[in-house]
């Protein structure tokens, strides 16, 4: 179901509550190809691209078996760029080679970066053994993955694998990810899809998927998956937190609510009670389009209309199905007279229900223009007889809208039954019904809080209203342990909450996944360390290096200081250059961008703002400015247009050595 536009509302529908992380709907990931080449020929091909996809309850897996044929005559070097999916961090490495004489799969040990890249070149060099695998897997940036394996033998296949994990975006009841090609432009990859938990259903560009069905990804184009979870609760979630240096926290939680809170009563007995009074003017065919509306959800109830002004009075001498009540809708208008008779209305609907079996529910239409001595205490307990929830709707003209409000004076009136007081404006569109199936059943948690003892309140996500179907999150980096995180809120008038506790396998997923997210940024590199490592990532200061038993410098290794086609690991302060064999210190990018460009901001009279710049190597190919603040009385189209001269004006330093990268940087003044 989708949720009306034009309630009242604090976001858009599908968007994710919450700090730290970006929700994947929000930068869909571009499409991008990885590279892949050899050291000494051009024999050297990928021959397949398989990626065995998991899709689990807020997290995916990919499994991603890689092969290559050379074609050449000597044992050559494979070196892969590989574009990782967005938020995407790699958490393990194996090399397939041989232990007594059968096939074997050696798993990767995750390495201090500079440790990896030195042991891979000392593996890989010359020297008098029989050659055999190992395998460098390290960071070249938040995007990009650097993966070299030697040998691969002349005339043979030679096969790796390699994990890559991400977090899926909640949003409509369901759990979504988009996929690039990942593959090369020649050899985009063939993906399996199968759920973590059985019965949970799968779907590929919006279709229904079969588990264990294979597909190839299409080049240049990006493929969803989804997963809908199998009868979930109405609060799901995860909270993951590790503490990683004295008061320093990493904290991720997230909170979902199921596709459907609650369902329609069945055979359900309504009353509904129409002010028919003068003051209701044009509204009085509002509130007839809001009952039809109603009726329109509960094809099996038994009907009663009430019109009411000075006196109640009953439209059917009977009860009446909800086919027949919607159809005297559509053609009977009461003629209006004075008076409001609150009082009255409720006490018709009360003798009405009061013996009646089953679902009892009494929705009020009004303007609430009633007489000043009928006063909410005097309405309260009205239905005591039938003891039937009641929602009063306070009607009003224009745009389609329903909004609850708690500090009415008729508030008490419908809370003492289970109902809610609202304010709404209705008409016959599709857009009013769906505002209207709330009058029907609880849609959205109200008044929703979160508590986080030791997050700053200042941090927490703070939503008015949360959707079925809805998550709200935080990924964040505090400085004092949460020993539990809540959700509370309400489903009409009753309470719901759901409370998580940290879980170890959620913390330790978390620990990985930060370096997919910007605040891995935040952190010194002896706290990258402590996080990868505990997550078991590779990041900038981490790599993988698989290795067979016995491998040492063979008679087919790499002239390393020789050959200017070295490319060794690692990251942000350690790693071989790409050009030339000689080893270079890495390089902060993104830090690099924001001090150049920072004096700008004055010039251009710029208080803030967000820029994407994507390089190739240390060349600039695209600006766009998605955000900029402006001071005084500075034009913002002039300022923007300002800032992107300057960015365009930058001279990158040949640190830059992304292959391709997109940089997200934010300027402040």
């Amino acid at each position: 179901m989708s949720k009306p536009p034009t309630m009242l509302r604090t976001f858009p529908r599908g968007l994710v509550w919450g700090l730290g992380c970006v929700a994947v709907l929000l930068s869909a990931p571009s499409v991008a190809a990885d590279e892949m080449q050899g050291m000494r020929s051009e024999a050297l091909v990928e021959q397949d691209h398989f990626v065995s996809v998991t899709l689990d309850r807020g997290s995916a897996k990919l499994v991603v078996q890689r092969s290559v044929f050379n074609g050449g005559e000597r044992h050559d070097q494979a070196t892969f760029w590989i574009d990782v999916p967005h938020q995407s961090v790699a958490t393990g490495l194996r090399t397939l080679g041989s232990l007594k004489g059968k096939p074997h799969w050696f798993d990767g040990e995750l390495m201090e970066a500079e440790a990896a890249a030195a042991k891979y070149q000392e593996l890989t060099g010359v020297g008098g053994y029989y050659p055999k695998d190992p395998a460098l897997l390290s960071w070249r940036s938040q995007d990009l993955l650097a993966l070299q394996v030697f040998p691969c033998p002349p005339g043979e296949v030679k096969q790796v694998e390699y994990t890559l994990q991400l977090p899926l975006e909640y949003a409509d009841g369901r759990y979504r990810v988009e996929l690039p090609s990942l593959g090369t432009k020649e050899l985009p990859a063939r993906i399996e899809i199968k759920p973590a938990h059985a019965g949970d259903e799968l779907l590929l560009n919006g279709m229904h998927w079969q588990k264990g069905r294979r597909y190839q990804l299409p080049r240049s184009a990006v493929t969803t998956l989804e997963l809908i979870p199998k009868k979930p609760p109405r609060i799901s979630g995860e909270f993951g937190q590790h503490v990683f240096a004295k008061q320093r926290v990493l904290t991720h939680f997230e909170f979902r609510l199921a596709p459907k809170l609650s369902k329609a009563p069945k055979q359900a007995n309504v009353v509904l009670l129409i002010d028919a009074s003068k003051s209701m003017g044009p509204r009085a065919e509002g509130a007839s389009d809001a009952a039809h509306a109603y009726l329109s959800y509960l094809d099996d109830a038994q009907v009663q209309i009430v019109y009411f002004n000075r006196q109640a009075e009953k439209r059917f001498k009977t009860w009446v199905s909800s086919e027949r009540a919607r159809a005297d809708l559509s053609v009977y208008t009461p003629a209006p007279a004075n008076g409001s008779e609150l009082g009255s209305a409720l006490e018709e609907a009360d003798g009405l229900l009061a013996d009646r079996k089953g679902p009892k529910r009494v929705v009020l239409f009004t303007d609430t223009l009633t007489r000043s001595n009928l006063t909410p205490g005097k309405l309260k307990g009205r239905l005591k007889r039938s003891r039937a929830l009641l929602h009063v709707v306070d009607v009003a003209a224009g745009q389609s809208t329903l909004r609850r409000d708690d500090t009415h004076a008729l508030t008490p009136v419908a809370a003492a039954t289970g109902g809610v007081m609202w304010h709404g404006a209705f008409d016959d569109s599709a857009e009013s019904k769906l505002n209207v199936e709330e009058l029907v059943r609880p849609i959205r948690l109200h008044n929703p809080k979160l508590t986080a003892p030791g997050v700053p309140k200042d941090v927490l996500p703070t939503p008015e209203e949360l959707w079925e179907g809805d998550a709200v999150r935080l990924t964040e980096l505090v400085s004092i342990p949460s020993g539990f995180v809540r959700l509370e809120g309400k489903l009409w008038q009753k309470s719901l909450e759901r409370t998580l506790s940290p879980d170890p396998a959620e913390s330790k997923r978390w620990a990985a996944l930060v370096f997919g997210q910007d605040i891995y940024t935040d952190l010194s590199e002896p706290e990258m360390m402590t996080l990868a490592t505990f997550g078991g990532a590779v990041s900038p200061v981490t790599s993988y290096l698989a290795i067979e038993p016995g491998v040492r410098p063979s008679t087919e290794g790499i002239e390393w200081g020789l050959s200017g086609t070295g490319m060794g690991g690692g990251g942000s302060s350690h790693g071989i250059s790409v050009r030339g064999g000689a080893v270079a210190r890495s390089f902060d990018e993104a830090g690099w961008l924001t001090k150049a460009l920072t004096p700008a901001l004055s010039r251009c009279s710029v208080q803030r703002a967000t820029l994407r710049l994507e390089s190739t190597l240390d060349e600039l190919v695209d600006v766009d400015s998605l955000s900029v603040i402006v001071s005084g009385k500075a034009k913002p189209s002039v300022a923007r247009r300002c800032l992107e001269n300057a960015a365009w004006a930058l001279d990158l330093p040949g640190d830059f050595r992304s292959l391709r990268r997109t940089h997200r940087v934010t300027l402040t003044r």
